[in-house]
């Protein structure tokens, strides 16, 4: 019996270990890129909006658009700190004074014929913002767990996937001037023996956030060094 018990004991000992050294999957590198289709245009002093809307990326849950939005104002704000970013509530404000966000239909077919009103036209104007940009992602994800026999460890772990973009648009003709995009996986497995939780991973939510946001920057700053050159 205590021969077993000390077999039983080495095993689970040997599984632990082997399963430990492979507990956490680094995440695959963040993917990004960038186009600019039009010249940008963003003098000191001037205003810009970052917006989610689910008509404009309907597959993008309300939780991971505000996360992004975030995102981007934080690198702006560090990264082009002449430039100010408003809040939804400030934009709403601004362009249609009385009206909610659900009131309004913003995609991209519909923000050229909303800024080609003449009176909408002129409140933008007379805020000073210039571009709008529109945020858009996806998470997708799988998680898998069973029981390791014969000792008590349960294994389990995800798969994750985030892809993230922004799409910029000139608030003053309503065409889009350019776009960014981000994409990262990420992996990560957990033991658990005696039901006392090891391992750990890594989440490509928050780099990739992050990496969109660096992006955004980069629209942006190719607009300022033109104008300080």
């Amino acid at each position: 019996m205590i021969v077993r018990s000390i077999r039983v004991a080495l095993t689970l000992a040997v599984i632990i270990l082997s399963l430990v050294g492979c507990v956490v999957v680094p995440a695959s590198q963040v993917q990004t890129s960038r186009e600019i289709s039009a010249p940008l245009d963003l003098g000191e002093g001037r205003k810009i909006a970052v917006l989610f809307s689910s008509d404009f990326s309907p597959q993008t849950s309300r939780s991971l658009g505000e996360k992004m939005v975030d995102c981007i104002r934080t690198a702006v704000r560090d990264g082009v700190p002449g430039v100010t970013v408003v809040s939804q509530e400030h934009f709403f404000a601004a362009a249609f004074p009385g009206l909610t966000p659900q009131q309004v239909l913003i995609r991209a077919d519909t923000i050229p014929a909303l800024v080609a009103r003449l009176e909408l036209r002129q409140r933008i104007d007379q805020a000073a913002i210039d571009y709008l940009v529109m945020v858009g992602g996806q998470i997708e994800g799988q998680s898998y767990g069973g029981l390791l026999a014969p000792a008590p460890v349960v294994v389990g772990g995800w798969d994750k996937h985030a892809k993230m973009s922004a799409t910029l648009f000139d608030l003053r003709h309503g065409g889009v001037v350019g776009s960014g995009a981000a994409e990262a996986s990420g992996s990560a497995f957990f033991v658990a023996p005696f039901l006392i939780p090891l391992g750990g991973g890594v989440d490509p939510d928050a780099p990739t956030c992050k990496a969109l946001g660096a992006e955004v920057v980069r629209l942006l700053g190719g607009a300022r060094d033109r104008d300080q050159r």
